[in-house]
């Protein structure tokens, strides 16, 4: 009988989380018309509001020094770099007219926080 390797606590948490997240977009998205009606859904909405709290708890837990500045960057350069894979596995037709317009968005968004940062970055002379 062969041995079975344990998979390692990361891999099985991130993926975890991100299902989570997967989850609660989804569950959103499906709400009834009178859900809907009462609590609200725009397009992209789930996305946004779940990017945002995501963004509040990585920043929280840094600011406890919970997690370290190398694990935000390890994360932040492994999504895109898995998105990039993904558009280009995909293209338009296969991620259809919505999830492209998402992804477009979020792209942007991204270029604009990458060039916010960069700014800072290269007006201060003791980080360059």
């Amino acid at each position: 009988m062969g041995s079975k390797q344990k998979p390692t606590a990361f891999p099985d948490g991130f993926i975890k989380a991100l299902r989570a997240l997967d989850n609660q977009i989804l569950r959103e998205m499906q709400r009834t018309p009178e859900e809907i009606e009462r609590l609200g859904v725009r397009r992209f909405e789930p996305q946004r509001t779940r990017m945002e709290s995501t963004t509040a708890i990585l920043m929280e837990a840094f600011g406890r020094n919970d997690i370290e500045l190398d694990s935000i960057l390890v994360c932040s350069q492994a999504l895109v770099k898995a998105l990039y894979f993904i558009i280009e596995d995909l293209e338009r037709e296969g991620l259809g007219k919505v999830r492209s317009e998402y992804c477009q968005g979020a792209l942007d968004s991204l270029s604009e926080d990458v060039r916010k940062a960069l700014q800072i970055l290269q007006r201060d002379p003791h980080l360059t």
